[in-house]
């Protein structure tokens, strides 16, 4: 288990003791014993939450002082970086590295990411862009992005974890883009960027993982051009990705969407739509991909106004 975007906030008075007890934990089981990784973390957040009620209380605690500022995760290297991930992170950068990526977007494509291939057609639409991408990630939207770059187009790939970064870097290099396309180690909440920069921000399935939605559209509106697009793909059901936790509390789709809303998290294409409006992004098209296997998907584009 990593410290999600929910338990972040859901901890965002006690994210040190957390922290602490989660690479205690690590140290303990993983990954020789994912099994009792799973269940001690599980337990130590059904000790310290308690109930659903306390849940509640928590939800409505960040709601009204929460803020979008920075904390230090054991699986994130934004701002400390030890010298252990770097060098495991550089093994990342060369081109080898982004064979693998290609051939696992390859695989992948065949078995559940098939909107892949889409998306990358509706961020490159035409040459000479400047595309920013949210969350590099393990590098299959960076993939299928920049496998497609048109010649005069650039894309820059942000990610707050340095190893994922290189996994665009190694991408860049293996697909012969590395002269137009690179990796940024940075956050969403403050994306180090000139305003208007950008005529394309894309991100897959960074959206729903990451906190403090507002702060993070509020940043996408101020980077991008006017009539520039945010383009993403996102789950039609954002409930899916934390169901165990809240099912720890019992607390089914319905009440855990509108505890995401208050949490300032990802909960949904039309809470999106709405909070979005607030930032002068408007809403274009969406389209959802139901696939045989797995959970469903929006791919949606918006429109800087």
């Amino acid at each position: 288990m990593v410290i999600s975007e929910l338990l972040e906030a859901l901890y965002f008075r006690q994210i040190n003791e957390l922290t602490k007890k989660y690479k205690e934990f690590k140290k303990l089981y993983y990954p020789n014993d994912l099994e009792s990784y799973t269940k001690v973390c599980n337990q130590y957040i059904r000790d310290t939450i308690k109930t659903k009620e306390n849940l509640r209380e928590i939800v409505e605690d960040y709601h009204q002082h929460g803020k979008p500022i920075w904390q230090q995760q054991s699986n994130q290297w934004c701002d400390r970086l030890i010298l252990e991930k770097l060098d495991s992170s550089l093994k990342n950068n060369g081109e080898e590295r982004g064979k693998e990526v290609f051939e696992l977007y390859e695989r992948m494509l065949k078995k559940w990411a098939f909107h892949l291939d889409e998306y990358a057609k509706w961020v490159n639409n035409q040459d000479g862009l400047t595309i920013l991408e949210l969350a590099t990630g393990a590098g299959l939207g960076t993939c299928a992005i920049m496998k497609s770059l048109k010649a005069k187009s650039k894309m820059l790939s942000i990610d707050v974890d340095f190893a994922c970064v290189k996994n665009a870097d190694g991408l860049a290099k293996y697909l012969g883009c590395e002269t137009r396309a690179c990796g940024l180690n940075a956050n969403f909440w403050n994306l180090p960027f000139e305003d208007e920069l950008m005529d394309i921000i894309c991100t897959h399935y960074g959206l729903d993982e990451s906190g403090e939605l507002q702060q993070t559209l509020s940043e996408i509106s101020r980077v991008l051009k006017l009539n520039g697009r945010f383009i993403g793909v996102c789950r039609k059901h954002p409930y899916i990705r934390h169901e165990k936790i809240f099912k720890m509390f019992d607390v089914q789709e319905e009440e855990g969407t509108n505890l995401l809303y208050k949490l300032r998290l990802y909960s949904g294409i039309e809470n999106l739509e709405k909070i979005a409006k607030e930032y002068h992004l408007k809403l274009e098209r969406y389209k959802v991909f139901t696939p045989e296997c797995g959970h469903e998907r929006i791919l949606f584009s918006f429109i800087k106004e």
